[in-house]
């Protein structure tokens, strides 16, 4: 008798630590979301490794451009495009498009007809000249590294993308 109690004291003690079944409601929303480049996102909207191999994409455009006050002005068209199994990379410019840009210490920040980012300095130079970069997640979490660079009187620009 002796020894069933002890059996009963014992699975009593193996249960305690265990996860009851319980929820936690802050624990269910931490699941939820996810961090995409410090803004919380539904981590079903990210898509994850598929198990059939990643997509490790390149597009590079070199374009002819004029410098005048606060904005590039690209002087061609210009279009790169690298299509993997899951996602596209794309660069593409127009003849007479203009990047507003402000230099701030080792930060540029572009501003384009479709959006504004801020690139950090990876070379050296002075104002708006030399190689800038920003990397983050974009989309559905792809991996983008983008660089911007400016040479006297051309800009290559250049996205590694990966998912």
């Amino acid at each position: 008798m002796k020894i069933l109690g002890l059996f009963f004291v014992m699975l009593l003690l193996m249960s305690c630590g265990q996860d009851g079944g319980g929820t936690n409601s802050s624990s269910v929303a931490r699941q939820v979301l996810c961090d995409l480049n410090g803004r919380p996102v539904e981590c079903a909207s990210i898509s994850g490794a598929d198990g059939e191999g990643i997509d490790l994409l390149e597009a590079v455009v070199d374009v002819p451009v004029t410098v005048t006050g606060q904005e590039v002005t690209f002087l061609a068209a210009r279009e790169s495009t690298t299509t993997g199994r899951r996602i596209d990379c794309k660069i593409s410019v127009r003849a007479g498009e203009s990047y507003r840009y402000e230099v701030r210490g080792d930060k540029l920040f572009l501003e384009t007809s479709e959006e504004a980012i801020e690139l950090d300095r990876i070379s050296e130079g002075e104002g708006p000249a030399g190689a800038w970069m920003w990397k983050g997640y974009v989309d559905q979490g792809m991996h983008l590294i983008r660089k911007f660079t400016l040479v006297e009187n051309r800009a290559i620009i250049r996205k590694h993308c990966e998912l």
